[in-house]
């Protein structure tokens, strides 16, 4: 582990250890805003399951996932856990990839159900079209799609790429976001599944995961049971992408725990911060008194 680790406890660091010895199905959210050791907190929060918990864990071939939302922030944590096996860092993509993968008939369900839900919107379009030049785009789509159909015949098996090419059983980036959280939340056998591999989940910037995702997540805390601990990382005022869902939904038995905490600001800039955050989420931060990475 790196310095992160070292560095001085905050109360939500006190708050992470005391969930993180419970027994039974827990979940907490930290709301931490920016300057507040967020990525520290969960870098101690990784360190302290891995000390405490890695006889079980490896005793029963689990991890701990951390799910992100670049690679840039993955690379980061693998960095600061020093590629621990215990512990699986992922993007959120590969992640809900990495979950499914080996159910390739499920797959190949889901595209042939999403091809057909296709040619009937084109059909549709079709006979709605009010110029030659829609109905010829509707009628080409709904021969593309028809071909792709076709193509599924001859698929062994589904990848995962960029972009999708069903035809060729090749799935993208958007058909995971869908994907994935309808299976999970369609397929009990798949929610015990998961949480046997992974009974311990954290997401990092909770905030610009999909709604579709934290969904399904929480739908895996209430199905499952005996261990389960997941648990939310983020700041509602950092939100960059329109398609996160923002603040998390907690359920009812879940801790908040609050890093009010600012280490980056001088007392000036943190002024004006407040001063966003009250017209945002309300939220107030405060002076932190150590330096953390």
């Amino acid at each position: 582990m790196t310095r992160r680790v070292d560095a001085r406890d905050t109360d939500a660091d006190s708050a992470l250890r005391a969930i993180i010895d419970q027994r039974g199905k827990s979940g907490f959210v930290v709301n931490a805003g920016a300057g507040s050791g967020k990525t520290t907190s969960l870098v101690k929060a990784l360190a302290y399951v891995a000390g405490n918990r890695r006889e079980q864990l490896r005793a029963r071939t689990q991890q701990v996932a951390c799910i992100t939302y670049t690679e840039v922030a993955a690379a980061e944590i693998h960095n600061d856990v020093h590629d621990d096996p215990l512990v699986y860092v992922s993007t959120i993509h590969a992640f809900l990839w990495n979950l499914v993968a080996p159910f390739q008939s499920d797959i190949g369900a889901w595209i042939e159900g999403r091809l057909t839900a296709k040619l009937a919107e084109t059909a549709e379009q079709i006979d709605k079209a009010r110029t030659a030049v829609k109905r010829e785009s509707a009628e080409q789509d709904r021969d593309r799609y028809q071909r792709q159909r076709d193509g599924l015949r001859s698929v062994r098996r589904f990848t995962y790429g960029i972009g999708p090419d069903y035809g060729k059983g090749q799935i993208g980036h958007a058909d995971i976001l869908k994907m994935v959280p309808h299976m999970l939340m369609s397929q009990p056998l798949l929610t015990k599944v998961v949480a046997a591999r992974f009974p311990i989940i954290f997401v990092d910037e909770s905030q610009d995961t999909e709604a579709e995702v934290v969904r399904s997540l929480v739908h895996l805390y209430r199905t499952v049971s005996g261990d389960f601990l997941l648990g939310f990382f983020g700041d509602t005022m950092q939100q960059i992408y329109v398609t996160g869902i923002g603040r998390i939904p907690a359920e009812p038995d879940w801790t908040l725990i609050n890093k009010p905490e600012n280490f980056r600001s001088s007392r000036q800039v943190l002024e004006v911060v407040n001063r966003v955050r009250a017209a945002g989420d309300g939220d107030q931060q405060v002076q932190g008194h150590c330096v953390i990475g």
